[in-house]
């Protein structure tokens, strides 16, 4: 693996957290992982402050 990888992983963007937070729906077994089912998971990814550290992208 090269360090060139390591520079398209970062912190969570606040647009791509609305994408994630309002647009990934799922069905069946797998609407556990809904944000909108859960407001503390929505909650979480859609404030800065609560991402923290927490949510990366590539």
């Amino acid at each position: 693996m090269t360090n060139s990888i390591f520079k398209k992983i970062g912190q969570l963007s606040q647009a791509n957290a609305e994408i994630i937070a309002n647009g990934w729906h799922y069905e069946g077994e797998y609407s556990f992982y809904d944000m909108e089912n859960d407001q503390e998971d929505y909650d979480e990814i859609m404030s800065q402050e609560l991402r923290s550290d927490h949510y990366y992208q590539v």
